[in-house]
């Protein structure tokens, strides 16, 4: 249920911009926060990286301080997470530097899409 709502949010966004949805981006990232389905979780966060990717990155760096933090995330998070940082990458080269360590860290990933994805977001 939760999933539909952020992906509703996501396309009244995209059809009205950031003034309709303002009021959402709070609970937007307490769902990602909270949620424990990857699918929900990983929709929250494409959504959030897209409204206000500040946010995003920011609950990012947080995951990531965890202890085991490619454990803790699912290979369909990471290869969102992959995505939307070589989106930022591709839009700000500049970015690619403060984010390269991120991606060296999903590399350990038991999966071989995201080992594909890591590469190709390197290059």
């Amino acid at each position: 249920m939760r999933r539909n709502a952020i992906m509703c949010i996501y396309a009244v966004f995209q059809n009205f911009g950031l003034e309709i949805v303002d009021n959402c981006i709070d609970e937007i990232e307490n769902i990602l926060i909270s949620e424990s389905d990857i699918s929900t979780k990983r929709n929250a966060f494409l959504v959030l990286f897209n409204i206000e990717n500040e946010r995003a990155l920011k609950y990012l760096a947080t995951v990531l301080q965890a202890e085991d933090p490619i454990a803790e995330m699912g290979d369909i998070f990471q290869l969102s997470v992959l995505e939307m940082l070589r989106k930022l990458c591709r839009e700000d080269p500049s970015q690619k530097s403060k984010h390269m360590n991120t991606i060296f860290m999903m590399s350990n990933s038991k999966s071989s899409s995201v080992l594909f994805e890591c590469a190709s977001t390197i290059v």
